[in-house]
């Protein structure tokens, strides 16, 4: 994550917590922990990541929420590239979200 993505995800986190929609505190902290493990073992931590991820995908508008800040968060530095396209197709896909409803 570059500096331009950090300060897309932080307007992200500001604009959802003024929706009431989950607690910021919460949500910076579960970031930061899953960077953490990405570093760690990134291969374990994806898969635990799209797993928590996919509680949600009973809620639509939530989880069409996540993949507009995905996207937002991709062009933040202006390109969108391959693993970041595949990775939210892949994020889509575990929210019940058909890839050709997604405007990247």
């Amino acid at each position: 994550v570059n500096l331009t993505e950090a300060s897309t995800i932080d307007q992200a986190l500001e604009a959802v917590h003024q929706l009431d929609i989950y607690d910021k505190h919460e949500a910076v902290n579960l970031y930061h922990r899953n960077i953490e493990q990405l570093k760690a073992d990134p291969n374990g931590a994806r898969e635990n990541i799209l797993k928590t991820i996919s509680k949600i995908s009973k809620d639509q508008q939530a989880s069409r929420i996540l993949i507009k800040i995905c996207i937002a968060i991709g062009k933040s530095d202006e390109d969108l590239i391959g693993e970041e396209k595949s990775t939210i197709i892949e994020i889509a896909a575990r929210l019940g979200i058909d890839s050709a409803e997604i405007e990247m």
